[in-house]
C-alpha cells in the first residue's frame, strides 16, 4: 500500500524515470561486454514494473479525466480479463513475451539457443489457443493485457485532484458528481464529453462483441497465425537457417492469414470487420516488414543495404547517432530470434 501511494503522489516523476531508463536502454547494445543483456534485462524489467505501474495509475486517470474515453482494445481486454482462466493465460503469456530476448541471450551463452527458442514458442503457442479458445474464437490482439492509454507526466498527485463521486445505491457502482465536471475547465465541454464517453461507439450490447467470434476460413486461418511462429522454428531445425524453407513457410502462412481479412474484390479490409478487428489488422501488416530482417533474406540482402545506410548515417554529425544504433543493432537481428519474431 505504501509504494502504491507513492506512485500515486509521484506519478510525473516516475514516468520521467521510465523514459530516462528506456532511452538508455536503446543505447546500451554495443557499448561493452554483455552490453545487450545487460540492456534487454533493463528493458524487461521497465516493461513489467510499467505494467504493475498502470494497473494503479489507470484508474487514478480515469478519475481525474472522466470525460477521456477508453480505448476500444482496452475494453474489451479489461472484460475479458474478468475471466480467471483469460487472466492467468494472459499474465503468463505476458512474462515470456516480456523476458524471451533475455533468456534467448542467457541461453545463447549456454550453446542452448535454439532449445530455449523452442521451449519459449512452445508456452507462447499453447497459451494462445488457449485464449483463443477461451474468448470463444475471437481475434486474438497485440498484447492479452491493457495498455497504456494515458499520458503519466500529465497526472496530478493523487492528494491535488479533488473530484468527487457517489456510489450507486442499487448497483454500487461509483459515478462522477456534475460538479466535479463542471468544476474542470471548460466545464459545459467536459459534461459532454463524460456523456459522450458513456456512450456506445457501435452496436455492442457488451464489450466482448467488439470482437466477433471468428467463423469459416477467418478461423481457420487465425488457428494457423497462432501456429506460424512455432512451425517457423521447427523447419529451422529442420533446414537450417541459412535456408528458404522455413523463411517461404513462415511467409506463406502470414500472406494466407493476411488475405482473410480481406475483400479479394477490392483487396482492402473487409467491410464486415469491427473497427477493433481492422485496428488489429492493420497493425499486422507491420509483420511484413521483418521477414528483411530474418536470414537467409537479412544475411544475402538487407544486412548490406543497412550497413551502408549505416555508414553514410554515421559520417554525418546530425545523423550519426542513427547510424550507430544501425550498426549496432544489426548483429542482434542477425543472431537473436527474438528480436524479430514480431509476435
Amino acid at each position: 500500500m505504501a509504494y502504491k501511494d507513492f506512485v500515486l503522489e509521484n506519478a510525473q516523476n516516475i514516468a520521467q524515470i521510465e523514459s530516462s531508463l528506456r532511452t538508455l536502454s536503446y543505447i546500451l547494445p554495443g557499448r561493452f561486454k554483455d552490453a545487450e543483456i545487460v540492456s534487454e534485462s533493463l528493458y524487461s524489467s521497465l516493461r513489467m514494473v510499467g505494467s504493475y505501474h498502470d494497473s494503479i495509475l489507470s484508474k487514478e486517470a480515469q478519475r481525474q479525466s472522466p470525460q477521456t474515453p477508453g480505448s476500444l482494445f482496452n475494453r474489451y481486454t479489461r472484460h475479458m480479463l474478468k475471466n480467471s482462466r483469460y487472466k492467468l493465460l494472459s499474465f503468463v503469456l505476458w512474462i515470456v513475451q516480456s523476458t524471451e530476448v533475455v533468456m534467448e541471450m542467457l541461453a545463447a551463452k549456454a550453446k542452448r539457443q535454439q532449445d530455449c527458442i523452442l521451449l519459449i514458442e512452445t508456452v507462447k503457442t499453447l497459451c494462445r489457443l488457449g485464449l483463443f479458445s477461451i474468448s470463444k474464437n475471437r481475434l486474438l490482439l497485440k498484447s492479452a493485457l491493457i495498455e497504456r492509454d494515458y499520458d503519466m507526466s500529465q497526472l496530478k498527485a493523487a492528494h491535488e485532484n479533488l473530484n468527487q463521486k457517489w456510489t450507486s445505491k442499487r448497483t454500487g457502482k461509483e459515478h462522477f458528481t456534475v460538479n466535479t465536471l463542471l468544476s474542470e475547465e471548460n466545464g459545459f465541454d467536459s459534461c459532454l464529453k463524460y456523456l459522450v464517453s458513456r456512450a456506445m461507439v457501435e452496436h455492442a450490447p457488451s464489450p466482448k462483441d467488439l470482437l466477433p467470434p471468428l467463423t469459416g476460413w477467418r478461423k481457420t486461418a487465425e488457428y494457423c497465425f497462432i501456429l506460424r511462429p512455432l512451425l517457423y522454428v521447427l523447419a529451422i531445425r529442420r533446414y537450417g537457417l541459412k535456408s528458404y524453407v522455413p523463411w517461404t513457410l513462415s511467409l506463406s502462412i502470414e500472406t494466407f492469414c493476411y488475405l482473410s481479412h480481406l475483400n479479394l474484390e477490392t483487396w482492402e479490409l473487409d467491410p464486415s470487420l469491427s473497427e477493433l478487428e481492422k485496428q488489429e489488422v492493420q497493425r499486422r501488416r507491420y509483420h511484413f516488414f521483418y521477414y528483411l530482417l530474418r536470414d537467409p533474406v537479412f544475411s544475402q540482402f538487407s544486412r548490406g543495404y543497412i550497413d551502408s545506410v549505416a555508414s553514410y548515417c554515421s559520417s554525418r554529425t546530425i545523423l550519426s547517432m542513427f547510424g550507430n544504433l544501425l550498426h549496432d543493432y544489426a548483429p542482434l537481428w542477425e543472431h537473436y530470434h527474438f528480436y524479430t519474431s514480431a509476435f
